[in-house]
């Protein structure tokens, strides 16, 4: 799903149904051997993740918070406050989407994500896709390494698209041109060690927030996202050295502690501000880099947690993904947006999920 943008990031897999034994994800992180390989670690996790998957799957069923109706009219558009006084969410319904459950490594349906944007970059060499997640009406937030070539000439953004060969599937998809000096890039950004990979785009006009084209929400504070269940999306590639896909695709995988994941080779960058996320046979790939690492709350809605940074490989299962920890952020993001006095974050993100998950009394994780 994603095309050279200079990262070894990661691929979308079909998740097999399978029956197993449910069993305690703490039997395979706890106690953790120093000597126990990812390959090792995956095949052990994914006698667990499977079923984790199903469950996750009914609970969603069983569980349907505000999720926006398909059948309301496309011309409801709600302008959002931009006075200087609004300082509540930049639009109540951030991270709300037409569908209940992700559940698979396949196409998005339409209006699933619909906070994601796409982004083209044209280079003096050719084009760099990357993704990034609409927050503000005036700012996308994305991954500096997308945009520190000195050779980009423009790049197309594109709001509401599930696929890059139908511009009128959904009927409000907006594409918009921007140059580099639109880009706020972190001024500690390194990419020599991937560190602080993280940047803002500013739009010169506002994007009007409709139905299908709604803020994402952020994730805030210190909270715990050890072991969690996430969700991630892109047009990158959907296999190591393949082509881009010109439909949104997206899987579920699991993220694994800093501590485990700074322990196995070539991995030394993990760090504080980064999550380390993976599952057998599925990753975000090339050109995927920029997009949102989400959680999904139990009320339906969709919360950024992270940013596809950097890899190793494509879903080799050799080493898991990096992705940048949009809450160690917070005041950088709010800093470098104020302009726009709303906020995209929201508190208590992994509680909200009740991530403890129980299928008919019997715990899964």
């Amino acid at each position: 799903m994603f095309l050279l943008c200079f990262v070894f990031t990661f691929f979308f897999g079909h998740i097999a149904s399978r029956t197993a034994n449910v069993d305690d994800l703490s039997d395979i992180f706890d106690p953790f051997p120093s000597s126990k390989t990812y390959r090792s670690f995956l095949d052990d996790l994914d006698s667990v993740f499977n079923p984790l998957l199903n469950v996750l799957e009914l609970q969603e069923e069983e569980e349907l918070g505000p999720v926006i109706s398909p059948h309301r009219e496309s011309n409801n558009k709600v302008e959002t406050n931009n006075s200087e006084t609004n300082t509540g969410p930049c639009d109540d319904r951030c991270g709300l989407s037409y569908s209940n459950r992700v559940v698979g490594g396949q196409n998005a349906d339409i209006g699933m994500f619909p906070g994601y944007v796409g982004i083209k970059i044209r280079t003096l060499i050719g084009e760099i896709r990357c993704g990034g997640a609409l927050i503000k009406t005036r700012y996308i937030i994305t991954a500096a390494h997308c945009f520190h070539s000195q050779n980009i000439l423009f790049a197309t953004l594109f709001f509401a698209y599930s696929d890059y060969t139908n511009p009128s599937l959904t009927g409000e998809e907006q594409t918009m041109v921007i140059t580099k000096k639109n880009v706020i890039m972190h001024e500690n950004f390194d990419k020599t060690i991937w560190k602080n990979d993280i940047a803002l785009i500013h739009l010169e006009r506002p994007v009007t927030f409709t139905d299908k084209l709604i803020p994402m929400c952020l994730a805030s504070g210190k909270e715990n996202l050890d072991k969690v269940p996430v969700i991630v999306a892109g047009f990158g590639t959907v296999s190591k050295g393949g082509h881009s896909s010109n439909t949104l695709r997206y899987t579920r995988l699991l993220t694994i502690p800093n501590e485990q994941c700074s322990a196995w080779p070539h991995m030394k960058y993990v760090r504080e501000e980064t999550i380390c996320a993976g599952a057998k046979d599925r990753d975000s790939c090339q050109g995927d880099s920029g997009g949102p690492l989400m959680l999904q709350s139990s009320g339906g809605r969709t919360i950024q947690v992270g940013i596809v940074s950097w890899g190793i490989g494509c879903a080799d299962n050799s080493h898991p993904g990096v992705y940048v920890r949009v809450a160690n952020y917070s005041k950088w993001i709010q800093d470098n947006t104020a302009d726009d006095s709303c906020s995209p974050f929201v508190q208590d993100a992994v509680r909200a999920r009740n991530i403890r998950l129980r299928s008919r009394n019997k715990k899964i994780v």
